[in-house]
């Protein structure tokens, strides 16, 4: 087999064909959604990482719904993102990875007490993840900005949130 590493056209094309063969493979789908997205086809690329999710038997797929997730957020549309991460996280609620992405969407959607929630959640799930600078800092900013009335969307600051 040919080795198609940096040649996306012939990646794309050999994904196709592979679709064309075997056409509910999801990872195909994910794996061609991933190929248009890093050739700027964003449009495309959405439409294979749904496929690859409706492909899936167990209800969607953890590497397309993170791919999908975080080209919604890149384009500003923060409530489908949302709505992705917690379709996902009704069937497999302890997927660490899409609780912490749920948790960025949350806080960039001002809602920083459901996301001081999730990153909580993913924390006490995998004490690796104390160390992985993304959650501790998300984490943090969320904390931070719950302590600052000017900043929550609507009622007074929570203590208790902002001494975690």
């Amino acid at each position: 087999m040919q080795d198609l590493v940096g040649d996306l056209e012939k990646a794309r094309e050999a994904f196709e064909s592979a679709i064309d063969h075997d056409p509910g493979g999801g990872l195909q789908h994910y794996n061609l959604g991933a190929v248009l997205e890093r050739l700027g086809r964003e449009m495309d690329a959405e439409v294979c990482y749904r496929r690859a999710n409706e492909c899936d038997p167990h209800g969607g797929m953890y590497e397309a719904i993170a791919a999908l997730g975080a080209l919604l957020r890149r384009q500003g549309r923060l409530e489908e993102a949302e709505q992705i991460y917690d379709l996902y996280l009704s069937d497999d609620s302890i997927n660490v990875e899409i609780l912490v992405e749920h948790g960025i969407c949350l806080s960039d959607l001002d809602r920083l007490d459901e996301a001081i929630d999730r990153f909580d959640f993913a924390l006490s799930l995998d004490p690796e993840t104390r160390g992985r600078s993304t959650t501790r800092r998300s984490r943090s900013i969320a904390s931070v900005a719950t302590s600052k009335p000017w900043a929550r969307s609507s009622g007074p600051a929570s203590s208790t949130r902002a001494t975690r």
